[in-house]
């Protein structure tokens, strides 16, 4: 089965390393074997693969570096917001013990 995927031109320039894929029902994983990459550009790939499935293009996204700035605030973000949550969860839980000992009806 050879097989033509067009790309959408906004889409394709942060990608690179397309690899010929199909949905293998059974492992529920994306696949490349018995499928290969015949050719590919700016506009489409073509696959050659040896059954009829589902088939993909996967590529690998090629995205911005984060500054280290960048990276330390998401990081206390992180921290921070982990520290709210557990804070409101211990006070969540006090509330419930106080008000089942309590004897809530």
């Amino acid at each position: 089965v050879i097989i033509t995927f067009h790309h959408y031109p906004e889409a394709l320039r942060r990608m690179s390393s397309p690899e010929c894929s199909w949905w293998d029902t059974e492992e529920m994983k994306w696949s490349t074997s018995g499928c290969a990459l015949q050719s590919h550009n700016s506009t489409h790939t073509v696959c050659a693969c040896s059954h009829m499935t589902h088939y993909a293009v996967l590529m690998d996204y090629v995205g911005h570096e984060i500054s280290t700035t960048d990276n330390q605030l998401l990081t206390f973000l992180t921290y921070a917001g982990c520290t709210l949550s557990i804070v409101c969860l211990t006070l969540t839980f006090l509330c419930f013990v106080l008000f089942v000992k309590g004897g809530g009806d």
